[in-house]
């Protein structure tokens, strides 16, 4: 199964939004907890596509694999096998 632009079978439909705006969008327009918004993109996918706790948890002998945000939900670090891919100039002066 694909999503494809109407009338265009050959291009592939998809987006540009980040995870982190996901994840706040769905607390806006939801009012949801920032819990069930983390565990909506996190846990939640993992245990569907069959992966969890490797992925989707940060249990013992799971990957550690995280995102590091601010208090408004923007992404601050990545760290991948416990290893930082990605951080601002904010974190870990």
């Amino acid at each position: 199964i694909k999503a494809v632009v109407s009338g265009m079978p050959n291009v592939l439909a998809g987006s540009v939004i980040t995870m982190d705006q996901c994840v706040r969008n769905l607390k806006v327009y939801t009012d949801c907890s920032i819990v069930y918004a983390l565990m909506a993109a996190s846990t939640h996918p993992a245990r569907c596509l069959g992966i969890y706790p490797k992925k989707g948890s940060l249990d013992i002998g799971s990957d550690a694999d995280f995102v590091l945000l601010d208090n408004d939900l923007h992404v601050q670090a990545t760290i991948i096998k416990g290893e930082i891919m990605y951080k601002t100039s904010q974190v870990f002066n």
